[in-house]
């Protein structure tokens, strides 16, 4: 059985929290919610999601902060940014700073499931790549300690024949 993929949604404004975790929910994803970016931070650690779902626009800490913050941890899930407020200026600051994709308010629900599923598509096979990077590293490792050991039997051998 494989776990829904979690989505971490990030917006101030309770309506909007609303409306996006239901999108989400009707599609099978698992959702938490905060209406603060460094609350948001914090659960990130320990919720482990696939995905962010941040506004822009928020109190004490901004989506772009928000976004810096989150690119200095290790496998930083991709970050969906929406807005009410769009200029191409924070849009083009946003995906700079390594979000994912940029969605304005009111959103279109099917726009905002397919960024979701493509970004979820894109962690999944980013986690994948680095599973196959690792078994790959594993079994050059052990292929080489097979050489080494091959030589040392190689040398002992000639040493016997001599």
């Amino acid at each position: 059985m494989t776990m829904a993929p979690r989505i971490l949604v990030v917006d101030d404004d309770e309506a909007a929290r609303y409306s996006i975790q239901r999108a989400l929910e009707t599609e099978g994803y698992e959702v938490a919610v905060s209406s603060r970016a460094r609350r948001a931070l914090d659960v990130q650690q320990t919720y482990d999601p696939d995905v962010i779902v941040s506004d822009v626009n928020m109190p004490e800490m901004d989506g772009i902060a928000f976004l810096r913050e989150l690119s200095t941890r290790p496998m930083p899930p991709p970050v969906i940014m929406i807005t009410a407020y769009s200029t191409l200026e924070i849009a083009v600051r946003s995906l700079r700073e390594g979000a994912f994709d940029y969605l304005t308010k009111p959103f279109d629900v099917e726009q905002l499931r397919h960024a979701v599923r493509r970004a979820v598509e894109r962690r999944q096979l980013k986690l994948e790549n680095l599973r196959y990077q690792r078994e790959l590293e594993d079994k050059n490792r052990r292929l080489q300690e097979a050489e080494e050991m091959l030589r040392k039997h190689a040398i002992d051998l000639e040493e016997r024949v001599k």
